[in-house]
C-alpha cells in the first residue's frame, strides 16, 4: 500500500510539473506569435486606414464634402489606395451627414469578435482586445506546430521529473536536496522549452 502511495505522490508531482513547463512554454508562444506574420494583416489594415483618412480628409477640404464611395476616392484623389483591409476583405465605408467611418470586420469579417476578430474603423484602428487571443493561439493552424511543441515539452519534463523523484528522496533531509534540484531543473526547462517553442513560430513561408 506504502508503495502505491509514493507512486500516487510522484505521479501528482510530475504532473504539476510537467504542466508548468506545458504552460510557460504556450505563455512564451503566445507572446511570440502576438508579433509574427500571423498579425501582420492586422498590421497592414491599420496602415490602410490610416492613408483612406488622409485622402478623405483632403478630399473634403478640395470638394467641401464626402466621396460618395471609396472607389471615387480613389478616382478622384489619384491616390493609389487599398480598398481591401489585409485580410482580403473589401473596407465598409458608411455616411451619415457630415461623419463617415470606414471599418474592417477582421480576420472573420464579421461584425464583433475578439482578437483578429476585432473591427478596425477609421476613427478607432487601435481598439482593445485586438491582440491574438490565447484561444485563437491555441486553435490557428498556423500555430499548431508551437501548441504541439510546447505540450510536448510539458510531457517530456514530466516524465523527467518521474524518473528524478524516488521514495527515499521524497523522506528525511534528502527533501531540501530534491526541491533544489527540481527547481533548477524547472527554471531549465521552462528556458529550453520556450526557446524550442518560439522556433515554431509562423514565418509565411
Amino acid at each position: 500500500m506504502r508503495q502505491w502511495k509514493w507512486l500516487a505522490l510522484r505521479l501528482i508531482i510530475s504532473g504539476l510539473f510537467g504542466v508548468t513547463i506545458a504552460w510557460l512554454a504556450l505563455l512564451a508562444g503566445l507572446h511570440t506569435a502576438r508579433s509574427s506574420v500571423l498579425t501582420f494583416p492586422q498590421q497592414i489594415t491599420r496602415h490602410d486606414l490610416s492613408r483612406i483618412n488622409q485622402a478623405i480628409t483632403a478630399y473634403r477640404q478640395m470638394k467641401h464634402t464626402l466621396p460618395r464611395s471609396l472607389g471615387e476616392l480613389e478616382s478622384r484623389t489619384g491616390n493609389s489606395l487599398r480598398l481591401e483591409d489585409g485580410w482580403g476583405h473589401p473596407f465598409v465605408y458608411i455616411v451619415v451627414g457630415s461623419r463617415y467611418q470606414v471599418i474592417s470586420y477582421g480576420r472573420d469579417g464579421k461584425p464583433g469578435g475578439t482578437g483578429l476578430d476585432t473591427d478596425l474603423t477609421s476613427d478607432n484602428i487601435n481598439p482593445p482586445g485586438a491582440e491574438l487571443t490565447l484561444h485563437q493561439f491555441l486553435t490557428l493552424p498556423e500555430t499548431q506546430g508551437m501548441v504541439m511543441t510546447a505540450c510536448l515539452s510539458g510531457v517530456l519534463a514530466g516524465l523527467l521529473c518521474l524518473v528524478t523523484l524516488r521514495p527515499k528522496t521524497l523522506t528525511g533531509p534528502s527533501i531540501l536536496a530534491l526541491a533544489v534540484q527540481l527547481l533548477v531543473t524547472l527554471m531549465a526547462a521552462a528556458f529550453v522549452a520556450t526557446v524550442i517553442t518560439a522556433l515554431h513560430v509562423p514565418s509565411g513561408h
